[in-house]
């Protein structure tokens, strides 16, 4: 087998895992965009918590004769300490579910804010398939070049000895100095190659980034669980959590995928260089 047949085949086995691929790409990039669906799919209103509510007026002081004045200023007092527990309670519970409320508005803009990495993930996928049909095209354009180019010579060849044969040298020019030598780099399937490599590898660090940041997100949908209102936990549970469990295992399963792609040996690349 030549070399550029070795090249061929590699490229028809890479093909099929490009293939897988950019099904798998289609699956993460759906599942990354319900994750982002969810995160606009809140009620209205379910975000914000409802606080006890407390009179904003003291009750009226009733009048008192002279000598009960004593009383009435005691029962005031009970008053005011009364509103001042009550509203140190409504501070109190105001700040803890701001608190939690900013929890859920950082979620939220987490999640509608994972398309980046559908967006990166489509992109590297793409170039994938543009380098490999690179390398198909120079493979093949080689493969052309080489055959027209040891059919010419072998016609060079013929003709000059026909002459020679003939003793036409008087009559006819022998064919010399005519350079049908491939020059090394003019058609560089090497660099090709290593596009090819470093885009499967942007095409892993995208995935794990993604994993990543999907779990973070997916830990503080949990976290919020303990916290949350009847109908968050409901959005949660059935809309948000779901949504991420099913993007990772797709980004999973792509990852996966890249493993399976074949690699040329390293006698074959050391020969891509020399073309």
């Amino acid at each position: 087998m030549s070399f550029l047949e070795m090249i061929a085949g590699w490229v028809s086995q890479a093909a099929g895992v490009v293939g897988g691929i950019a099904r798998k790409v289609s699956a993460v990039a759906d599942a990354v965009t319900d994750i982002a669906d969810a995160g606009r799919s809140l009620p209205n209103g379910a975000l914000h918590y409802r606080s006890p509510t407390y009179p904003t007026q003291s009750r009226q002081i009733p009048r008192f004769p002279e000598r009960m004045a004593g009383a009435a200023t005691a029962l005031r007092v009970d008053e005011i300490l009364e509103r001042v527990t009550a509203l140190e309670s409504d501070t109190s519970f105001r700040t803890q579910n701001q608190s939690i409320e900013l929890e859920f508005v950082a979620l939220i803009l987490g999640m509608q804010s994972q398309n980046r990495y559908a967006s990166n993930i489509r992109l590297h996928s793409a170039n994938l398939q543009i380098h490999l049909q690179t390398i198909r095209n120079v493979t093949g354009l080689l493969d052309d070049v080489n055959r027209q180019r040891l059919a010419l010579k072998r016609l060079m060849r013929t003709v000059n000895h026909l002459i020679n044969v003939q003793g036409l040298r008087s009559r006819v020019e022998p064919i010399e100095g005519v350079d049908v030598e491939m020059r090394r780099g003019a058609i560089s399937l090497n660099s090709a190659y290593q596009a090819f490599e470093k885009t499967q590898e942007l095409l892993r660090t995208e995935l794990l980034a993604f994993g990543h940041s999907n779990n973070d997100l997916t830990i503080k949908a949990q976290t919020l669980l303990k916290q949350a209102t009847p109908d968050q936990r409901q959005w949660l549970t059935h809309a948000v959590l779901p949504a991420m469990s099913k993007a990772n295992e797709a980004a999973k399963n792509l990852y996966d995928e890249l493993r399976d792609m074949p690699h040329l040996e390293k006698e074959t690349r050391a020969e891509l260089s020399e073309i």
